[in-house]
């Protein structure tokens, strides 16, 4: 990713959850430029959640492997307007109800990309010019994937909330093996001492998304019943597991009654 960043012509910014964040602090103390998306008295709470953009430029000395669990995104707009669109978009629609979209998440984000046709790619983009990650091939080496935006009309900030997530945005066959890939390498980054006593991690993830597939279980809903095998199995507390991986309010409640349904 770090060559990959260096050709780069358009400003660069890095993308990353709150706990990936937080390990390139413990790397590297002190971050240059970085600015959380929350933002407001409305986020004052969870400020401990907020995502981080970062300009990548101040990420050289950052562990690949850090790096790689955020996202990264280029655009010619200021850095501001930058901003301004990412936060216009952390409340979103669904189902006729405001939701918080975990579009910084690159495990939420990546598959919707795939997902979108290109007119609702080029609007959730906005003003940037490309939405990158790490993504692996089904032999397991790492590439990197990315979605450019090739609208030539203006743009303009929306006001929040504004962007609406469909039905077809989620729903999928999944690439499951991938998926589960990319959950083991994320709880190893996240939850090491859990993830350590399994003996087959990614085969149980496997068999856990594959289930929920054929049982017409939804992403997120099969990624939090593949956490809650995982907190039943080897005795995690659901408090340790949703702050690892900075769930939601809501997350973490049904994460609680999927546990309890286990027990």
């Amino acid at each position: 990713m770090k060559s990959w960043i260096t050709e780069q012509h358009s400003p660069t910014y890095w993308l990353a959850t709150a706990s990936v964040y937080q390990e390139a602090i413990q790397q590297l103390l002190s971050i240059d430029g970085a600015t959380p998306l929350f933002d407001g008295k409305s986020y004052e709470v969870v400020m401990s959640l907020s995502p981080w953009l970062v300009p990548a430029s101040s990420l050289a000395e950052l562990h690949a492997d850090t790096l790689n669990n955020g996202m990264i995104l280029t655009s010619k707009a200021e850095t501001n307007a930058v901003l301004a669109h990412l936060r216009s978009l952390l409340t979103a629609g669904l189902e006729g109800e405001e939701v918080l979209f975990r579009f910084y998440d690159p495990q939420v984000i990546m598959p919707m990309l795939a997902l979108m046709n290109e007119m609702d790619r080029h609007a959730l983009l906005g003003n940037l010019t490309s939405w990158s990650a790490v993504g692996s091939s089904e032999n397991h080496e790492s590439n990197i994937i990315t979605y450019s935006n090739k609208s030539d009309l203006d743009f303009s900030v929306n006001k929040a909330p504004w962007w609406v997530i469909k039905a077809e945005h989620f729903e999928e066959n999944q690439n499951i093996p991938q998926l589960a890939h990319h959950i083991e390498r994320r709880l190893w980054a996240t939850l090491p001492q859990v993830i350590s006593k399994m003996s087959h991690p990614k085969k149980t993830f496997i068999e856990i998304l594959q289930n929920a597939q054929e049982a017409h279980v939804n992403q997120t809903d099969a990624q939090l019943m593949l956490l809650a095998t995982l907190i039943v199995s080897q005795s995690a507390p659901i408090e340790t597991v949703s702050k690892a991986l900075s769930l939601s309010w809501d997350e973490e409640k049904r994460l609680q009654v999927l546990v309890e349904e286990m027990v």
